[in-house]
């Protein structure tokens, strides 16, 4: 209850409540202590799983005027915590603008970056790119370590949990002084071209790690496990996730970046995106999931996009799809669309490689001849098939990815059948 009784006073000098507008101002030192002691409450409140005394706690201090790494960082903490990604991913930007080495912030980069990964080559090289910086971090190593050690990187990505990965440390003895950081000064003054744009790139690198990751933490919220699911309760859940424009923007109309669609306004985005929801939950899932995808490819903003992938990723983990056959001049004009989407192709086998049972192999699609072929998509299959390459074959499976910037599509094998 001290953190209340640090606010409400704090509350009362700062409104001027009661008896207090005969009273000198405090000093600046006596409000940094007083911040101070309110910040070391926050913490208690934190580690002992009352996220949201200490989120409130919190943007008490920052209302006051003081911001230093320290304060956001556990602020963005504690927004994790309850679900505040919106807030969270706006503490972490401004956090990343003030101290882009700060220790514990290369942590939660790391553990961001490790739970929005697609694979475990992804997350390695986050670890090591941010051991680079500093090489000496013990939670960073740690963090490197694990994951080569994981023997289902996929499971280990859904069981790791920030407190297992992140340092959240007792707040500092000389948190005034950080509090003064000479960054904040206007940045065409302080940093120069060359640190602005190190600074601008890693706001950016670590808002889509975490909007990539936010998306983990809904998944594991909607998930109760991940294999035991019914599909009529887990379609019903589908409302859980909905955009809402009085949080957050939902599109942006002034976007320096090309997008594949512009939206005019939030009413037109949000109906796109409910849908899309309507459409998965009749169980019409290829259409569903091409209305995300064309909303995650246009002038949304990142919150809207992250759940847009979110749902495309629980489309795509769905079994009992149906696969549709599409013809492949129409997936390869817009490929982007095809994310998750269920569907039936012909082609012959080439390039096939068996390993641990697996099978991944190149599939010229509609082959005739070596003149006649109507494009290329890289299969994935869990099971090894009795194929070879030169095989005719239909491919059922589901579109996991575009790769590169040749715009290859990436497909996972349901079910193999020779021709």
């Amino acid at each position: 209850m001290k953190t209340f009784q640090y606010l409400k006073k704090y509350r009362t000098f700062s409104e001027g409540k009661g008896s207090v507008p005969q009273m000198k101002p405090e000093s600046n030192t006596g409000s940094a202590r007083k911040n101070y002691r309110v910040i070391k409450d926050a913490y208690s409140a934190l580690n002992g799983g009352r996220y949201l005394e200490a989120s409130i706690a919190l943007e008490r201090i920052l209302a006051s005027g003081q911001k230093d790494p320290y304060t956001l960082f556990l602020l963005a903490v504690s927004y994790l915590y309850t679900d505040q990604f919106a807030k969270a991913d706006s503490v972490i930007t401004k956090l990343v603008a003030l101290a882009p080495d700060y220790d514990p912030l290369m942590h939660l980069q790391a553990f961001l970056g490790l739970k929005s990964a697609p694979d475990v080559t992804s997350a390695l090289k986050i670890y090591l790119d941010l051991i680079y910086r500093n090489p000496a971090d013990p939670f960073l190593q740690r963090g490197r370590k694990l994951i080569g050690q994981a023997s289902d990187f996929r499971s280990f990505q859904k069981k790791a949990r920030l407190s297992d990965f992140v340092n959240v440390p007792k707040p500092p003895r000389k948190l005034k002084k950080s509090s003064h950081s000479p960054v904040l000064k206007p940045v065409s003054v302080r940093i120069g071209r060359k640190r602005g744009r190190k600074v601008f790139a890693a706001a950016a690198v670590i808002g889509i790690f975490f909007l990539a990751a936010a998306a983990v933490f809904y998944y594991s919220r909607f998930h109760n496990s991940g294999r035991d699911r019914e599909k009529t309760g887990s379609l019903s859940r589908i409302d859980m996730i909905s955009i809402n424009s009085g949080d957050y923007d939902l599109v942006k109309t002034i976007n320096r970046e090309k997008v594949q669609y512009f939206y005019y306004s939030g009413k037109d985005l949000s109906d796109d995106f409910d849908r899309a929801k309507r459409l998965i939950k009749s169980e019409r899932y290829n259409e569903g999931v091409m209305i995300l995808n064309r909303i995650s490819n246009s002038n949304a903003s990142f919150m809207v996009k992250e759940k847009c992938d979110f749902l495309i990723r629980f489309v795509t983990d769905l079994e009992d799809r149906t696969f549709e056959s599409v013809p492949y001049n129409k997936i390869s004009s817009r490929p982007y669309l095809y994310r998750g989407c269920a569907l039936k192709i012909r082609g012959r086998i080439a390039n096939l490689k068996l390993k641990n049972g697996r099978s991944m192999f190149s599939l010229l699609v509609d082959y005739v001849d070596k003149e006649a072929v109507s494009g290329t998509i890289d299969v994935y299959a869990d099971r090894s098939a009795a194929i070879a390459n030169g095989d005719l074959v239909d491919i059922e499976g589901v579109v996991t990815g575009i790769i590169g910037n040749s715009k290859s599509i990436y497909v996972v094998a349901k079910g193999i059948r020779k021709i």
